[in-house]
């Protein structure tokens, strides 16, 4: 029986140490296009303060489309709420949210 195969297991281990994973969901197509539009305009038009926040809030989209499940901890050991279920991204570190947006974004964030 076909199946679609959108999530992967992803070692986390250099933000949350050893054994650490997430699973994530590929982005819709729609969404990948969007991230590369975005990346455009800010090599376009600089970055202002405007898209600074739109690209903030689409990438908070992106983490609630696509973080599947986890097993990290915080500060104190504790694991950690599952995103969108307690978490979000004001609750992890500027490092944490830019791994979570290139594993689910991948090459298409990339400068060719």
């Amino acid at each position: 029986m076909p199946k679609r195969q959108r999530e992967k297991k992803v070692p986390s281990e250099d933000v949350m140490g050893e054994d650490s994973y997430v699973i994530v969901r590929s982005p819709k197509y729609e969404n990948i296009v969007k991230a590369i539009e975005m990346t455009s305009e800010e090599e376009q038009e600089g970055n202002s303060r405007a898209q600074q926040l739109a690209q903030m809030k689409f990438g908070e989209d992106l983490l609630e489309e696509c973080i599947v499940e986890w097993n990290w901890v915080d500060d104190d050991g504790k694991p950690m709420p599952q995103y969108g279920n307690g978490t979000k991204a004001t609750d992890l570190s500027l490092s944490e949210v830019t791994f979570l947006l290139d594993k689910i974004l991948g090459d298409s964030r990339r400068k060719k």
